[in-house]
């Protein structure tokens, strides 16, 4: 069964619907390294998230699949502070498909470098936002500062 037949993206620009943002993140908490309920609190995240951050999602017919919140409004710098896929769909191109869309619409806004934060020991992560073409810039704490060059 090919996926990418069947996955569809969505973007939609802020201010936004939190509620869709928020069901996702609360699927996603115990899945991400560390929790992301360990770090924030979820309904004030996904609030400032529908507020200020273009969200990409990806769909497999309905169901929502992955997601990504990302901030293009910071003169030619983007910041991705959210990146999620269910595991079920990790590893079959969905983060390749859903980091394409975003890199598409920063260039199309004249973005020309685009960062992150992982959490150090998120290997898998680390690999993927490298085949991506993120390099380690920096670290704070236990997390990487990634930066990615759009062209």
């Amino acid at each position: 069964m090919s996926y990418m037949s069947e996955i569809k993206i969505k973007h939609v620009i802020p201010p936004v619907d939190k509620d869709e943002l928020k069901a996702f993140l609360i699927s996603v908490d115990t899945k991400l390294i560390p929790k992301l309920s360990d770090r924030v609190d979820i309904d004030v995240y996904a609030d400032k998230l529908s507020e200020f951050a273009d969200l990409f999602y990806l769909f497999d017919r309905e169901k929502m699949i992955a997601n990504a919140a990302v901030y293009l409004n910071h003169g030619k710098n983007g910041y991705i502070s959210s990146f999620a896929i269910l595991p079920e769909y990790q590893g079959k191109g969905m983060g390749r498909k859903l980091f394409l869309a975003v890199s598409r619409e920063a260039r199309k806004r004249g973005i020309t470098q685009i960062g992150l934060e992982v959490y150090e020991t998120n290997k898998r992560a680390i690999r993927f936002y490298e085949k991506q073409g993120f390099q380690i810039t920096g670290q704070k704490a236990q997390w990487f500062e990634m930066t990615c060059t759009i062209e």
